[in-house]
């Protein structure tokens, strides 16, 4: 996994219309992070009892995770976001063990391409991905690049080497792309949503059988 990323401190964030019109409670704040706190080694074994006391675990379909921006959000802005990608069809080419350590390395880079770039909890399933991206630019609250910029190099990337992988390494072949077009995202606006968030996802390779994303949901 990688290290955890915090929220940009001193950022209070309320909701924009469109999200109140989606049912979202107004004015939540974000609240200053203790990158410390995500810091010590007994807390990893401590998020199970700590989500289920004090964080409401999270649900994908009542957080509005969706696959269309919102509308006049500016996805340069300082903050954290969750996201998810499939691939096309939702089709399971990620399961080779080349394939996932690909898709690592590139996740990685995302850094090293975009400084404003903080990666959070990562994991890598059949046929998505999910990822907290924590944009902190230095300068501003606003990020040179925005987060579709980020995903798209990701994207781009990450089809680049499957294709060399398919050609020269026997991986499965694909049809027309390797990621759907669009993908899913959701702003996450506190701490303890950020906290609720990583272990949904580190916790994902577990509830395989139950994901959404289970080719058994959409047969």
């Amino acid at each position: 996994r990688c290290r955890p990323a915090c929220l940009p401190s001193g950022l209070v964030r309320p909701y924009t219309q469109a999200e109140q019109a989606e049912g979202a409670h107004t004015g939540a704040p974000l609240h200053r992070a203790s990158c410390a706190s995500f810091l010590i080694p007994m807390f990893n074994y401590l998020i199970p009892f700590f989500i289920l006391v004090t964080v409401m675990p999270y649900d994908p379909n009542r957080h509005h995770r969706r696959s269309i921006r919102l509308k006049d959000y500016d996805y340069r802005l300082a903050g954290a976001y969750f996201v998810t990608i499939c691939t096309q069809d939702r089709v399971c080419i990620l399961e080779p063990p080349p394939v996932v350590e690909m898709v690592w390395h590139w996740w990685h880079e995302l850094e090293a391409k975009f400084p404003a770039a903080g990666l959070d909890a990562f994991v890598v399933m059949p046929n998505h991905v999910h990822g907290l991206v924590v944009l902190n630019p230095p300068h501003g609250e606003t990020a040179s690049e925005s987060l579709a910029q980020v995903v798209q190099w990701f994207k781009t990337m990450t089809t680049n080497a499957y294709i060399q992988g398919v050609k020269g390494a026997g991986w499965a072949p694909f049809r027309g792309r390797v990621w759907q077009r669009n993908y899913y995202e959701h702003i996450v606006r506190n701490d303890r949503e950020m906290v609720a968030i990583r272990y949904y996802i580190e916790a994902n390779p577990d509830n395989w059988v139950e994901d959404e994303h289970h080719p058994a949901r959409f047969r």
